[in-house]
Order: structure tokens, then C-alpha cells, then sequence
């Protein structure tokens, strides 16, 4: 979301700015993959959070409270390079 409300179009038909947020998008996905292994939530919890048995693995385990968190963090740590070496480039 972050990067389709800097980079997105507002113009419909502006290719441009679909291509350059399509571009971040995939670039914002294979750098969390790298650093967390996925960008999948089934793949990073090691459950399926779609199940009853999946929500009770990840509550038994503290993925919601303390493994998401740092998933959020990490995510917005990748975000926050994206966004500044975009702007270093732009000036």
C-alpha cells in the first residue's frame, strides 16, 4: 500500500506510474524473501493460519505477538532503504 501511495498513478491510463510501483512492488517482495526466507504467511509461520489447527499452532507458538511483529518490522526496514534510495535517485 505504502508504495502504490508514492509511486501509483492517479491518472488512469498513466503506464508509467503502474510500471514503476509494479516494478517496487516486486523488488519490496524478493527482498523480504531473501531476508525472511518467503513472503508467504503459510511459508514464514510454518502453518495455515485458514485452520483452526493453524491458528492454535501460531497462538501456542506466539507467532501473532512476537513473530508477525518482526515480520512488520522488517518489511517496514526494507521499505524505509526503498523509499530513501528512490528519493537520493530523484534529486
Amino acid at each position: 500500500m505504502v508504495l502504490g501511495l508514492l509511486y501509483g498513478y492517479d491518472t488512469a491510463g498513466d503506464v508509467k506510474s503502474s510500471q514503476k510501483t509494479n516494478e517496487m512492488t516486486e523488488e519490496m517482495m524478493d527482498r523480504f524473501a531473501k531476508i525472511n526466507g518467503s513472503y508467504l504467511c503459510n511459508d514464514l509461520l510454518g502453518c495455515d493460519i485458514r485452520t483452526i489447527s493453524g491458528v492454535q499452532y501460531a497462538r501456542a507458538n506466539n507467532l501473532f505477538t512476537e513473530f508477525c511483529p518482526q515480520m512488520i518490522s522488517n518489511a517496514i526496514d526494507i521499505l524505509e532503504d526503498m523509499i530513501s534510495t528512490e528519493n537520493a535517485k530523484n534529486k
